[in-house]
């Protein structure tokens, strides 16, 4: 069966350069303050990202839905970036959450690289076995187990005396985060798998 794909093209140019204006005598008595920026994502990018960020190239991306079985809370998509000029190409995945908990409902995208998209899979392996052996005798222990990636998609189960409750997150600060049930952590490794799939003829 073929999957319906999407694809942009995009034609980033490189930056204009700057004019230098010459300072008034004023802003040179009185050096310019310091201004801190707060950065809400850290500097470190996958290369699907890096190549997506890259000015200056010619590049075509596709996109390849696939079908979570989770409504619209959290979308699939196997990515296949391509440098037209350099004939090169990183494959991925892009993860968006949807959290509608929230009076206004907020969204987060996370690109995972092809290899993190196989650790991905081999990890909610792992947490579906860990969830399924829970015993729920232990009242003063709670405990988190998670996978996180380097584009800031983290998933995992919470587990206390009240019970068991799974959870996908994504971005590092103010995250967008919603809740899954624990069968659907084997729900999100079929998704996943199928992306890779998808990706290994590609």
């Amino acid at each position: 069966m073929r999957v319906p794909f999407r694809r942009t093209l995009a034609a980033l140019l490189l930056p204009v350069a700057l004019v230098a204006v010459e300072p008034t005598r004023a802003a040179e008595q009185q050096p310019a303050p310091r201004i801190f920026t707060p950065t809400s994502e850290p500097a470190v990018l996958t290369k699907l990202e890096a190549l997506l960020a890259t000015p200056g190239v010619l590049l075509t991306t596709d996109f390849y839905p696939i079908d979570t079985r989770f409504g619209p809370t959290v979308a699939l998509d196997a990515v296949v970036a391509s440098d037209i000029d350099r004939q090169t190409k990183v494959k991925g995945l892009r993860i968006r959450l949807r959290d509608e908990t929230k009076p206004e409902p907020r969204s987060g995208s996370s690109f995972l690289d092809l290899d993190e998209a196989v650790s991905l899979s081999q990890a909610l392996t792992s947490i579906a076995a860990l969830a399924a052996n829970w015993s729920g005798r232990e009242d003063q222990r709670s405990t988190d187990v998670s996978f996180r990636t380097v584009g800031g998609f983290s998933v995992g189960v919470h587990e206390s005396g009240r019970g068991q409750s799974g959870f996908l997150s994504s971005g590092y600060t103010d995250p967008v985060r919603t809740s899954i049930g624990i069968g659907d952590f084997a729900t999100l490794k079929l998704a996943v798998d199928q992306a890779l799939g998808v990706l290994a003829d590609k």
